[in-house]
C-alpha cells in the first residue's frame, strides 16, 4: 500500500470567529466568549490553542462587544479584524476573516469557532495534517462519531466562494456542493461541543466573572 505523503509546505491560516452576540445566554449581559475556563477567557483559550498549532497565522474576527473581546487577545501574536456588519449574520464574519487570511496566500484556511472549549491544538494539527495529505485540494472537516462538526479547512480554490457568502449562512453550502472532495477527520466530541447556553457553558466547566458583565 502506498503511503500518503504529507507536504509541510502547504500552509494553513486559521480564522477564529468571535463576532457573535452570544444571544442564547440567559442574561444579555453575559457573553460566552468572556466566560472563564481554567482562569482564562474562552476566546483567549481558543486563540491560544490555534496559535500553538502548526498553522501559519491566526486571524480573529470580532463583532459584538469587540473592544472587550479584542482586549483578551491583544498581547497574542494574532491579527484582530472587526466586522462592523456582524449583526447581519455569520457570512459577513466569514468574508471578513477570509479576506484578511488570504492575503498571505496560504494553501488552506481553517474556519474555527471560538466557542468550542474541548478543541485542542492536537485536534487542529490532525486536521492540518489531513489537509496536507490531500495535497491542499480537499476540504478537511472535523467530525465527531461520524457527525459533521468544526473546524473545517477550505482549499485555495474556494476562497472566492467563501467571500461571496451572504446573510446568516455559513460555509456548509460550499461543502455540500460536491465540487471539492471532503475528507472527514474524526476528532471525537470536540468537533461537536460548543457552548451556546449558560447551561452548556457551565457543564463544560466555564464560569462567569463579574468583571465581564456589562
Amino acid at each position: 500500500m502506498r503511503r500518503k505523503v504529507i507536504d509541510p509546505r502547504i500552509s494553513v491560516a486559521i480564522v477564529v470567529l468571535a463576532a457573535g452576540r452570544s444571544s442564547r445566554m440567559v442574561e444579555g449581559r453575559r457573553h460566552k466568549l468572556l466566560a472563564l475556563f481554567d482562569g482564562q477567557s474562552l476566546v483567549r483559550r481558543s486563540v491560544s490553542t490555534a496559535l500553538a498549532s502548526d498553522c501559519g497565522r491566526v486571524v480573529v474576527v470580532t463583532g459584538h462587544r469587540s473592544t472587550e473581546i479584542a482586549a483578551q487577545v491583544r498581547d497574542l501574536p494574532c491579527e484582530v479584524i472587526h466586522n462592523a456588519e456582524y449583526a447581519s449574520g455569520i457570512a459577513g464574519s466569514l468574508r471578513t476573516g477570509v479576506k484578511a487570511a488570504s492575503k498571505g496566500c496560504p494553501g488552506g484556511i481553517m474556519i474555527m469557532l471560538a466557542d468550542m472549549p474541548r478543541l485542542s491544538t492536537g485536534h487542529i494539527d490532525t486536521l492540518i495534517a489531513a489537509f496536507r495529505c490531500g495535497q491542499g485540494r480537499v476540504i478537511a472537516r472535523a467530525v465527531g462519531s461520524g457527525s459533521p462538526g468544526n473546524p473545517v479547512i477550505f482549499p485555495h480554490d474556494l476562497y472566492n466562494d467563501l467571500q461571496n457568502l451572504t446573510g446568516d449562512v455559513g460555509a456548509r453550502s460550499l461543502i455540500e456542493m460536491g465540487d471539492v472532495p471532503v475528507l472527514d477527520v474524526e476528532i471525537g466530541e470536540a468537533a461537536l461541543a460548543d457552548v451556546d447556553t449558560a447551561e452548556e457553558m457551565l457543564a463544560e466547566g466555564g464560569i462567569f466573572d463579574r468583571q465581564f458583565l456589562a
